[in-house]
């Protein structure tokens, strides 16, 4: 368990690399927003992995992104 933290902890702090709007590489969503997408992203079925489980790699990374974009776009569709 200490371990699975531990990853967890450096995953967030890699897709926060990527994804934060405040100096992320792609910026999209606020740490706050990222840590919620990982939530789900762990709580979700994931049918589509071969091992059917979280590594936390760049294919999880790209998995949370995923999420990212499709709440962005449902926020998007509410506000319109």
């Amino acid at each position: 368990m200490e371990q699975f933290l531990e990853d967890l902890k450096e995953f967030t702090i890699y897709c926060n690399e990527f994804y934060n709007d405040v100096d992320g590489i792609h910026p999209l969503v606020s740490s706050d927003d990222i840590g919620c997408a990982i939530a789900q992203y762990l709580t979700y079925p994931r049918k589509h992995l071969t091992s059917g489980e979280v590594v936390f790699d760049s294919i999880d990374r790209e998995n949370v992104r995923s999420i990212i974009e499709a709440r962005i776009k449902i926020f998007e569709e509410i506000s319109n």
